[in-house]
Protein backbone atom coordinates (compact mmCIF):
# COMPACT_ATOMS: atom_id res chain seq x y z
CA UNK A 1 0.00 0.00 0.00
CA UNK A 2 1.10 3.24 -0.90
CA UNK A 3 1.26 5.92 2.13
CA UNK A 4 -0.65 8.95 1.36
CA UNK A 5 1.68 12.30 1.39
CA UNK A 6 -1.44 14.14 2.59
CA UNK A 7 -2.54 11.89 5.82
CA UNK A 8 -1.64 14.89 8.04
CA UNK A 9 -4.74 16.37 6.29
CA UNK A 10 -7.47 13.31 6.47
CA UNK A 11 -9.97 14.58 8.62
CA UNK A 12 -12.10 11.15 9.01
CA UNK A 13 -11.21 7.89 7.23
CA UNK A 14 -13.37 4.85 7.48
CA UNK A 15 -11.93 1.42 5.73
CA UNK A 16 -15.46 -0.07 7.25
CA UNK A 17 -13.24 -2.82 8.58
CA UNK A 18 -14.11 -5.04 11.47
CA UNK A 19 -16.33 -8.65 11.78
CA UNK A 20 -19.38 -8.99 10.23
CA UNK A 21 -22.17 -7.08 12.39
CA UNK A 22 -19.90 -5.33 14.37
CA UNK A 23 -21.21 -1.59 15.29
CA UNK A 24 -17.31 -0.78 15.56
CA UNK A 25 -16.65 1.99 13.00
CA UNK A 26 -12.97 3.14 13.38
CA UNK A 27 -11.74 6.14 12.30
CA UNK A 28 -8.54 5.93 10.70
CA UNK A 29 -7.56 9.44 10.30
CA UNK A 30 -4.91 10.66 12.86
CA UNK A 31 -7.81 12.87 14.94
CA UNK A 32 -9.45 9.44 15.60
CA UNK A 33 -13.14 10.29 15.62
CA UNK A 34 -15.87 8.61 17.62
CA UNK A 35 -18.59 7.13 15.97
CA UNK A 36 -21.99 6.33 16.90
CA UNK A 37 -24.65 5.12 15.01
CA UNK A 38 -28.99 5.12 14.22
CA UNK A 39 -31.11 2.09 13.53
CA UNK A 40 -29.13 -0.81 12.28
CA UNK A 41 -26.22 0.19 10.53
CA UNK A 42 -23.13 -2.15 11.20
CA UNK A 43 -19.93 -3.81 9.32
CA UNK A 44 -20.96 -6.31 6.74
CA UNK A 45 -18.74 -8.64 5.45
CA UNK A 46 -21.23 -9.58 2.42
CA UNK A 47 -19.50 -6.86 -0.20
CA UNK A 48 -16.37 -5.00 0.46
CA UNK A 49 -14.38 -2.91 -2.19
CA UNK A 50 -11.38 -3.40 0.04
CA UNK A 51 -9.97 -5.22 3.31
CA UNK A 52 -13.11 -7.83 3.18
CA UNK A 53 -15.92 -5.64 4.44
CA UNK A 54 -17.36 -2.38 4.61
CA UNK A 55 -20.28 -0.17 6.46
CA UNK A 56 -23.88 -1.50 5.84
CA UNK A 57 -26.63 1.46 5.81
CA UNK A 58 -29.67 -1.04 5.43
CA UNK A 59 -32.45 2.08 4.58
CA UNK A 60 -33.59 4.54 7.68
CA UNK A 61 -29.81 4.23 9.37
CA UNK A 62 -26.38 6.01 9.25
CA UNK A 63 -23.06 6.03 10.85
CA UNK A 64 -22.76 9.78 12.83
CA UNK A 65 -19.44 11.86 14.15
CA UNK A 66 -20.17 14.63 16.28
CA UNK A 67 -17.11 16.77 16.04
CA UNK A 68 -17.58 19.94 14.19
CA UNK A 69 -13.92 20.27 12.97
CA UNK A 70 -14.38 17.44 10.43
CA UNK A 71 -15.57 19.41 8.12
CA UNK A 72 -14.64 23.18 8.91
CA UNK A 73 -13.51 23.86 5.39
CA UNK A 74 -14.29 27.48 5.75
CA UNK A 75 -12.93 29.16 2.35
CA UNK A 76 -10.38 26.55 1.66
CA UNK A 77 -9.73 23.77 -0.38
CA UNK A 78 -11.52 19.64 0.32
CA UNK A 79 -11.73 16.34 -0.88
CA UNK A 80 -14.57 14.37 0.09
CA UNK A 81 -14.70 11.10 -1.50
CA UNK A 82 -15.86 7.66 -1.06
CA UNK A 83 -16.44 4.36 -2.34
CA UNK A 84 -20.52 3.48 -2.63
CA UNK A 85 -22.44 0.18 -3.89
CA UNK A 86 -26.27 1.05 -3.74
CA UNK A 87 -28.61 -1.88 -3.88
CA UNK A 88 -30.82 0.81 -6.28
CA UNK A 89 -31.33 3.58 -8.06
CA UNK A 90 -33.55 5.45 -5.57
CA UNK A 91 -33.52 8.77 -3.73
CA UNK A 92 -31.14 8.42 -0.72
CA UNK A 93 -28.29 10.89 0.69
CA UNK A 94 -24.70 8.99 0.77
CA UNK A 95 -22.86 11.69 2.77
CA UNK A 96 -23.23 15.26 4.51
CA UNK A 97 -22.69 17.27 7.33
CA UNK A 98 -26.10 18.79 7.16
CA UNK A 99 -28.12 20.73 10.39
CA UNK A 100 -31.42 22.05 10.40
CA UNK A 101 -30.95 24.12 7.61
CA UNK A 102 -28.61 25.77 4.85
CA UNK A 103 -27.62 28.27 6.88
CA UNK A 104 -25.69 25.69 9.39
CA UNK A 105 -24.76 22.98 7.30
CA UNK A 106 -21.72 22.50 5.37
CA UNK A 107 -22.70 19.78 2.37
CA UNK A 108 -24.49 17.03 1.46
CA UNK A 109 -24.01 14.40 -1.29
CA UNK A 110 -27.12 12.59 -2.64
CA UNK A 111 -29.13 10.81 -5.34
CA UNK A 112 -32.18 11.30 -6.79
CA UNK A 113 -34.95 8.81 -7.91
CA UNK A 114 -33.68 9.05 -11.61
CA UNK A 115 -29.33 8.32 -10.48
CA UNK A 116 -28.74 11.67 -10.73
CA UNK A 117 -25.73 12.63 -8.44
CA UNK A 118 -25.37 15.76 -6.53
CA UNK A 119 -22.88 17.22 -4.39
CA UNK A 120 -24.35 20.96 -2.49
CA UNK A 121 -21.46 22.97 -0.12
CA UNK A 122 -23.43 25.48 1.89
CA UNK A 123 -22.47 28.94 2.47
CA UNK A 124 -25.52 30.46 4.95
CA UNK A 125 -28.59 31.55 2.71
CA UNK A 126 -27.76 29.76 -0.36
CA UNK A 127 -25.95 26.87 -1.99
CA UNK A 128 -23.36 26.08 -3.98
CA UNK A 129 -24.56 23.22 -6.30
CA UNK A 130 -22.66 20.20 -8.18
CA UNK A 131 -24.82 17.94 -10.01
CA UNK A 132 -24.15 15.62 -12.75
CA UNK A 133 -25.94 16.00 -16.24
CA UNK A 134 -27.58 12.89 -16.71
CA UNK A 135 -28.26 9.68 -14.18
CA UNK A 136 -24.64 8.25 -13.30
CA UNK A 137 -25.45 6.17 -9.96
CA UNK A 138 -25.75 2.56 -11.01
CA UNK A 139 -27.52 0.12 -8.58
CA UNK A 140 -25.36 -3.02 -7.15
CA UNK A 141 -21.99 -1.51 -8.52
CA UNK A 142 -19.11 -0.56 -6.49
CA UNK A 143 -18.56 3.40 -7.81
CA UNK A 144 -16.06 6.07 -6.28
CA UNK A 145 -17.49 9.72 -5.84
CA UNK A 146 -15.81 12.56 -5.23
CA UNK A 147 -16.46 16.70 -4.33
CA UNK A 148 -13.76 19.05 -4.40
CA UNK A 149 -12.98 22.50 -3.84
CA UNK A 150 -9.21 23.63 -5.83
CA UNK A 151 -9.23 27.41 -4.61
CA UNK A 152 -12.83 28.84 -6.43
CA UNK A 153 -13.52 25.74 -8.63
CA UNK A 154 -15.52 22.86 -7.11
CA UNK A 155 -15.90 20.14 -8.87
CA UNK A 156 -17.98 16.57 -8.80
CA UNK A 157 -16.37 13.37 -10.09
CA UNK A 158 -18.32 9.92 -10.20
CA UNK A 159 -15.67 6.44 -10.76
CA UNK A 160 -12.93 9.33 -11.89
CA UNK A 161 -14.94 11.43 -14.71
CA UNK A 162 -15.60 14.73 -13.72
CA UNK A 163 -19.11 14.70 -14.27
CA UNK A 164 -20.19 18.68 -12.89
CA UNK A 165 -18.34 22.11 -11.49
CA UNK A 166 -19.27 25.44 -10.85
CA UNK A 167 -17.14 28.72 -9.64
CA UNK A 168 -17.50 30.34 -6.32
CA UNK A 169 -15.67 32.43 -3.98
CA UNK A 170 -17.99 32.06 -1.07
CA UNK A 171 -17.09 30.93 2.62
CA UNK A 172 -18.87 27.96 3.78
CA UNK A 173 -20.19 27.58 6.61
CA UNK A 174 -18.04 25.87 9.14
CA UNK A 175 -18.69 22.32 10.43
CA UNK A 176 -22.41 21.95 11.15
CA UNK A 177 -22.77 19.01 14.46
CA UNK A 178 -23.04 15.70 13.00
CA UNK A 179 -21.05 14.13 9.99
CA UNK A 180 -23.31 11.49 8.54
CA UNK A 181 -22.89 8.48 6.51
CA UNK A 182 -26.03 6.97 4.96
CA UNK A 183 -28.09 9.27 5.98
CA UNK A 184 -29.28 12.91 6.07
CA UNK A 185 -30.23 13.40 9.19
CA UNK A 186 -30.18 11.60 12.71
CA UNK A 187 -33.34 9.72 12.25
CA UNK A 188 -31.96 8.13 9.13
CA UNK A 189 -34.16 10.89 6.78
CA UNK A 190 -33.61 9.89 3.09
CA UNK A 191 -31.40 6.86 3.85
CA UNK A 192 -29.24 4.92 1.51
CA UNK A 193 -29.56 1.19 1.34
CA UNK A 194 -26.10 0.66 0.62
CA UNK A 195 -22.50 -0.49 1.56
CA UNK A 196 -19.91 2.32 2.05
CA UNK A 197 -16.03 2.06 2.04
CA UNK A 198 -12.87 4.06 2.49
CA UNK A 199 -14.81 6.68 3.08
CA UNK A 200 -12.30 9.88 2.99
CA UNK A 201 -12.50 13.65 3.88
CA UNK A 202 -9.49 15.88 3.76
CA UNK A 203 -9.32 19.30 4.40
CA UNK A 204 -6.92 21.80 2.98
CA UNK A 205 -6.10 19.34 0.19
CA UNK A 206 -7.70 19.31 -3.51
CA UNK A 207 -6.71 15.83 -4.96
CA UNK A 208 -8.52 15.77 -7.98
CA UNK A 209 -8.98 18.89 -10.49
CA UNK A 210 -9.47 17.05 -13.72
CA UNK A 211 -10.69 13.36 -14.44
CA UNK A 212 -8.36 10.64 -12.84
CA UNK A 213 -8.44 6.79 -12.49
CA UNK A 214 -10.15 6.39 -9.64
CA UNK A 215 -8.01 4.15 -6.70
CA UNK A 216 -6.67 0.93 -7.21
CA UNK A 217 -6.40 0.13 -3.61
CA UNK A 218 -7.26 0.96 0.34
CA UNK A 219 -6.47 4.80 1.58
CA UNK A 220 -3.51 4.57 3.00
CA UNK A 221 -3.88 5.15 7.11
CA UNK A 222 -0.11 6.45 7.13
CA UNK A 223 2.35 8.89 5.95
CA UNK A 224 6.38 8.64 5.32
CA UNK A 225 9.17 10.28 5.70
CA UNK A 226 12.73 9.96 4.17
CA UNK A 227 15.38 11.67 6.26
CA UNK A 228 19.23 11.91 6.59
CA UNK A 229 21.90 14.16 6.79
CA UNK A 230 24.44 15.76 4.22
CA UNK A 231 28.11 17.20 5.50
CA UNK A 232 30.57 18.43 2.58
CA UNK A 233 34.09 17.23 2.32
CA UNK A 234 35.21 18.78 4.89
CA UNK A 235 32.73 17.09 7.14
CA UNK A 236 30.91 19.85 8.51
CA UNK A 237 26.57 20.13 8.10
CA UNK A 238 25.58 21.66 4.64
CA UNK A 239 22.32 22.72 2.93
CA UNK A 240 22.27 20.85 -0.24
CA UNK A 241 19.34 20.17 -2.48
CA UNK A 242 18.33 16.62 -1.75
CA UNK A 243 15.73 14.64 -4.23
CA UNK A 244 14.58 11.02 -3.46
CA UNK A 245 13.21 8.73 -6.55
CA UNK A 246 11.19 5.72 -6.58
CA UNK A 247 13.44 2.85 -7.24
CA UNK A 248 11.12 0.53 -8.98
CA UNK A 249 10.10 3.31 -11.55
CA UNK A 250 12.60 6.17 -11.09
CA UNK A 251 9.69 8.96 -10.67
CA UNK A 252 10.54 11.89 -8.22
CA UNK A 253 8.65 11.60 -5.15
CA UNK A 254 10.10 14.72 -3.28
CA UNK A 255 12.67 17.28 -2.99
CA UNK A 256 13.74 19.58 -0.16
CA UNK A 257 16.86 21.26 1.07
CA UNK A 258 18.65 20.15 3.94
CA UNK A 259 19.70 23.09 6.81
CA UNK A 260 22.66 24.68 6.29
CA UNK A 261 23.26 24.27 10.29
CA UNK A 262 22.51 20.85 11.04
CA UNK A 263 22.30 19.30 7.46
CA UNK A 264 18.71 17.72 8.53
CA UNK A 265 16.82 16.91 6.16
CA UNK A 266 12.88 15.61 5.90
CA UNK A 267 10.52 14.60 2.38
CA UNK A 268 7.34 12.97 2.69
CA UNK A 269 6.33 11.22 0.09
CA UNK A 270 3.11 8.59 -0.64
CA UNK A 271 5.44 6.03 -1.33
CA UNK A 272 6.69 3.28 1.02
CA UNK A 273 8.87 1.22 -0.40
CA UNK A 274 12.65 1.91 -1.57
CA UNK A 275 14.05 4.97 -2.94
CA UNK A 276 17.31 6.78 -4.39
CA UNK A 277 18.48 9.76 -2.85
CA UNK A 278 20.48 12.19 -4.23
CA UNK A 279 22.11 15.08 -2.53
CA UNK A 280 23.31 17.75 -5.32
CA UNK A 281 26.31 20.38 -5.27
CA UNK A 282 25.20 23.42 -4.98
CA UNK A 283 28.13 25.30 -4.69
CA UNK A 284 28.64 27.53 -8.09
CA UNK A 285 31.98 26.81 -9.41
CA UNK A 286 33.10 23.96 -7.33
CA UNK A 287 32.84 20.24 -8.02
CA UNK A 288 32.02 18.26 -5.42
CA UNK A 289 30.97 14.41 -5.92
CA UNK A 290 27.17 14.20 -5.69
CA UNK A 291 25.97 11.84 -2.39
CA UNK A 292 23.85 9.33 -3.45
CA UNK A 293 22.52 6.82 -1.12
CA UNK A 294 20.89 3.62 -2.45
CA UNK A 295 17.76 1.78 -1.29
CA UNK A 296 16.30 3.90 1.19
CA UNK A 297 12.81 3.14 2.82
CA UNK A 298 10.58 5.53 3.88
CA UNK A 299 9.60 5.53 7.32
Amino acid sequence: MAADAAYANVSLLLHGDGANNSTTFTDNSSAVHTATRYGTAAISTTQSKWGGASIRTPGGSCVLFADTNICDFVAGDFTIEFWVRADGVTTQAFLNNYATSSATSTFVIQCNGSGVIGAYAYTGSSSISCVSAASTLVSATWQHIAFVRSGSNFYLFVDGVQKATTTSAATLNTGAAKTRVGAESDTGASGATAYFDDVRITKGVARYTASFTPPTEAFASLQVYITGNVKNDANANVARTVRAYRRDTGVLSGSTVSDGTTGNFSIITDYAGEHTVIALDDDAGTAYNVLAYDRVVAQ
